[in-house]
């Protein structure tokens, strides 16, 4: 499984637990979704440092002028 697929996956988890915790009132639902809610935070933490890992070690590409007025007219 993949770190998005596990972010999606929690996500899924949290909202229905949470869904359940506000229509049904139970408490260790409302933990269930904190949990995974403080997954997804950890999850897109790494995520996140690893892009910017990944970022650093490419070399810096540079657009010219006419790159630029290319992508004005999208």
């Amino acid at each position: 499984m993949s770190e998005i697929e596990e972010l999606v996956a929690h996500a899924i988890i949290a909202k229905q637990s949470y869904d359940r915790f506000k229509k049904e009132g139970i408490k260790s639902e409302g933990t269930k979704a904190r949990v995974h809610l403080l997954n997804i935070k950890k999850l897109s933490q790494e995520l996140r440092k690893e892009l910017i890992a990944e970022m650093k070690k490419m070399p810096i590409k540079k657009r010219t002028k006419s790159e630029l007025l290319i992508d004005e007219d999208i």
